[in-house]
C-alpha cells in the first residue's frame, strides 16, 4: 500500500472543516488546498492512504473517509488528531512520501527521530520558517515563489515547487457587475506584513487613488477603521471577515482584486482565490507568488503610479483579461492540473 503523510499545523485548535464527517461535504465545503491535494492523489491512484497529523490539547476521533478511486481501488483519507506528541507514528507502516507544512519545531523533532522513516520527505515552511529552523533533516524544500531561493546555496539544498490552486466548489466565476474598483482581503498583523501601510500611503498621496471604491474585509474592524483614519483614507469600505464560502461573492463584486503583501509575508492563498474567480489580480511585486501564475490575469506592479496605471489597464481591458482568464482556467488552475504538476516536480 503506497501511502503519504502530510502533517498540517500545530495549531490545536480545531478547524471549521473538522466538523464535516461525509466526503461529499468535505469536498464541497473545505477551502484548505493543502488537505484537497492529496485527497485528488487518492483519486488519482497516485496513493492508496492518506494520513493527516495533527496535534491536539483532547482526545478525538479520527475522520476517515472510504471511497472507490477513479481506478475502481478502495483508497482512505484518514484525518488523524495526537493528544499533544506523534509518538504514536512509529508504531505504524513507514510512508511513502511525508509533507511538512508550517516549519514547526515539533516536526523537526520528529524527522530526527529515525532516519528514513517518513519516506521521501519535503518541508513546505511559512513566512520567516522559509528553512527549517530547529535542526530538521528533509529531502527537499518546496518553495511558493522564486523570491524564496537563496543566492547562494553552500548546503546543496534541494528545491523543488509547490503549485496550489483553490477548491472549484468554493472559488469561481460569477459573472457579477462589479460594484468595487478593488477588492482588498487581508488580515491585521502587528507587523503589517500584508502591505496595508504600502497602499495606505499611495491613496494619501495619489489622486488617482482616492477616487476609486475600495473594500476591505478582515479582522480586527476596529484596529483597521482607525489605521485608515491616521492615513486619512475614506475611500474604503472596512468590513468583518466573511466565512470563506462567502468570499467567492466578495471576489467576484470587483473589478480587480488587489494584493499588497511584502516579502515577509507567506504566499497569500488567497492569490489562487482571486484568480480561480478569474478576477484579475493586481498585485505587489515583493508578494510570494510563483512566475507559473503570469499570463494568468496575475498583474504586478511597483510604484504607486504604477499600481494605479496598471488598474486603468485592467479597467479598461477586463473583459479580455477576463475572457481569457476563463478559457484558461480549467486548462492551467484546476484541481487535477495542478495536482499533475506537483506529482511531476516532485517525481512521485
Amino acid at each position: 500500500m503506497k501511502t503519504f503523510y502530510l502533517f498540517r499545523s500545530d495549531i490545536r485548535k480545531l478547524e471549521y472543516y473538522h466538523k464535516y464527517t461525509t466526503l461529499e461535504e468535505f469536498e464541497k465545503l473545505c477551502h484548505d488546498f493543502y488537505l484537497l491535494m492529496p485527497l485528488e492523489f487518492l483519486k488519482m491512484g497516485v496513493f492508496n492512504k492518506v494520513i493527516i497529523w495533527r496535534l491536539i490539547d483532547k482526545p478525538k476521533k479520527d475522520i476517515i473517509f472510504k471511497f472507490k478511486n477513479e481506478l475502481g481501488n478502495k483508497v482512505i483519507f484518514i484525518q488523524k488528531f495526537c493528544v499533544h506528541s506523534f509518538e504514536e507514528i512509529f508504531s505504524l507502516p513507514r510512508p511513502n512520501v511525508s509533507i511538512f507544512r508550517g516549519g514547526f519545531k515539533e516536526y523537526d523533532i520528529l524527522i530526527n527521530k529515525i532516519s528514513g522513516f517518513f519516506g521521501k520527505t519535503f518541508y513546505l515552511g511559512a513566512s520567516r520558517r522559509f528553512l527549517p529552523v530547529y535542526g530538521g533533516k528533509y529531502d527537499y524544500i518546496l518553495y511558493e515563489s522564486e523570491l524564496d531561493i537563496p543566492k547562494t546555496n553552500k548546503e546543496n539544498i534541494k528545491f523543488m515547487k509547490f503549485y496550489k490552486t483553490s477548491n472549484p466548489n468554493i472559488f469561481y466565476p460569477l459573472d457579477a457587475i462589479p460594484e468595487f474598483d478593488m477588492v482588498w482581503p487581508w488580515k491585521y498583523t502587528r507587523d503589517h506584513r500584508k502591505g496595508e501601510l504600502f497602499f495606505l500611503d499611495a491613496i494619501k498621496k495619489h489622486s488617482g487613488l482616492q477616487k476609486l471604491k475600495i473594500y476591505h474585509c478582515g479582522n480586527e474592524v476596529e484596529k483597521t477603521k482607525k489605521l485608515f483614519k491616521k492615513y486619512g483614507v475614506t475611500n474604503i469600505i472596512c468590513d468583518d471577515i466573511k466565512h470563506y464560502h462567502d468570499m467567492n461573492e466578495i471576489i467576484n463584486n470587483g473589478i480587480c482584486g488587489l494584493l499588497t503583501s511584502d516579502k515577509e509575508d507567506g504566499c497569500p492563498r488567497l492569490s489562487t482565490e482571486i484568480l480561480s474567480c478569474a478576477i484579475p489580480l493586481l498585485i505587489r511585486n515583493t508578494t510570494r507568488i510563483l512566475d507559473y501564475y503570469f499570463g494568468h490575469g496575475r498583474i504586478d506592479y511597483v510604484t504607486y503610479d504604477d499600481l494605479y496605471s496598471k488598474f486603468l489597464f485592467i479597467k479598461e481591458n477586463r473583459k479580455k483579461i477576463v475572457n481569457k482568464m476563463k478559457d484558461r482556467l480549467q486548462k492551467d488552475l484546476s484541481m487535477r492540473e495542478i495536482c499533475k504538476k506537483n506529482i511531476e516536480e516532485w517525481g512521485i
